[in-house]
């Protein structure tokens, strides 16, 4: 029967310290991280070695990559260097967590963190400037300003909400790029993989999304390519649902390398809820498209409206059959979107505390590759 001494869990844990820097670890949980120095608790309390990758012999038993280039391992001693690279292979067949992963990919993590944050602080902070100038010029008007003032203020809201809403979405796009970097070991089709792989996927489709749509809005283009174009873009609403869901499960599989169950729980119910709000996003967006733009596709061709021609008369068939259906939709929509706003804020949050455990993970995983390589022979 085995001891408390060398059983993982609550109860052993009274009797153990922390195997990189000694601190007692008290009654922590598996699943917790040493407080002092971020070490997983799990890493302390179980062979360094992941369970059945070396056999009796000191040999690599079976299919391991190297985590610096991708080398298969296998066959190969336990105190050899990756025949591709030189990395010492104790370096990679430890147990998959992130303070013993390759350095320069959890720096790449930590550091598209910071920038997913610096992104949606930009983005938030402009959207409550705007809102308050916004208010201010409706003020200005009501309380019987220059109209001239007025349009000053919408002008410099126009360009304030503009630069702030690219600066920040840029940033944000460039910090999922780097978070969602592949690791140099992971060569499979495993769900932590396939999920990384589709949000990139779905970041570049959305980027290329919003520069389609500030084009047509631009170009004008006749009323059935328009059409077209807007049925078209209930395909971008429906990766909107996919890839959303994709980048919490991507970020709950991350957060168990720390390991941080109550993060992974975060983001999977994140990936559940942000699913569910985006998903009623784009069904009411679905409707309200067919049925305002589905009429133009169905409708016998005329002659191109002239630049003369009243909004009214150019607008599709469905506008003013479906007026109800508008403000309805008008409604639901608005509330939806304050959901989706404290969905971000939760976003945000559980991005904000991942800053110090990531930050914690790439210093580890430095110090044990720095003392690990010069202790094994050229």
């Amino acid at each position: 029967m085995a001891t408390a001494e060398n059983t993982p869990g609550e109860a052993g844990n009274a009797r153990k310290n922390c195997r990189n820097c000694g601190h007692d670890l008290g009654t922590l949980g598996d699943q917790d991280c040493c407080p002092e120095c971020g070490f997983p608790v799990l890493a302390s309390l179980s062979s360094p070695d992941a369970e059945g990758v070396i056999d009796q012999h000191g040999v690599v038993a079976g299919d391991t990559t190297c985590h610096k280039c991708g080398y298969n391992l296998r066959g190969l001693q336990r105190e050899g260097r990756c025949p591709e690279c030189a990395t010492p292979i104790k370096l990679s067949i430890r147990q998959d967590f992130l303070c013993f992963a390759e350095p320069g990919y959890v720096r790449k993590l930590a550091r598209g963190n910071r920038f997913i944050l610096w992104g949606l602080w930009i983005v938030v902070f402009t959207w409550i400037v705007a809102v308050v100038m916004s208010l201010l010029a409706v003020w200005f008007v009501i309380a019987g300003g220059d109209s001239t003032h007025a349009k000053v203020i919408k002008h410099v809201l126009f360009a304030l909400t503009a630069a702030g809403t690219i600066i920040g979405s840029l940033m944000f796009l460039w910090g999922l790029w780097l978070f969602t970097c592949a690791e140099p070991s992971i060569y499979d089709t495993s769900r932590r993989d396939t999920a990384r792989r589709f949000v990139r996927f779905y970041m570049l489709v959305a980027v290329l999304g919003l520069a389609l749509t500030y084009i047509v809005a631009e170009l004008v283009p006749p009323m059935r390519l328009m059409a077209v174009f807007k049925l078209f873009s209930i395909c971008f609403s429906v990766l909107g649902v996919i890839g959303s869901a994709a980048y919490f499960m991507y970020i709950s599989g991350m957060t168990r390398r720390i390991p941080n169950e109550q993060f992974a729980k975060r983001a999977r119910d994140l990936a559940k809820n942000m699913a569910i709000t985006i998903g009623l996003l784009a069904l009411v967006s679905i409707v309200g498209t067919v049925a305002r733009w589905g009429p133009v596709l169905v409708a016998p061709a005329g002659p191109a409206p002239s630049p003369t021609t009243s909004a009214a008369t150019t607008a599709p068939a469905g506008f003013g059959t479906f007026s109800t259906w508008s403000t309805v939709q008008s409604c639901f929509t608005g509330i939806l979107y304050l959901v989706l706003l404290v969905l971000l804020s939760r976003t945000e949050r559980l991005h904000r505390h991942l800053r110090k455990p990531l930050n914690q993970q790439a210093t580890l995983a430095a110090q044990h590759w720095q003392s690990a390589i010069p202790s094994t022979p050229a």
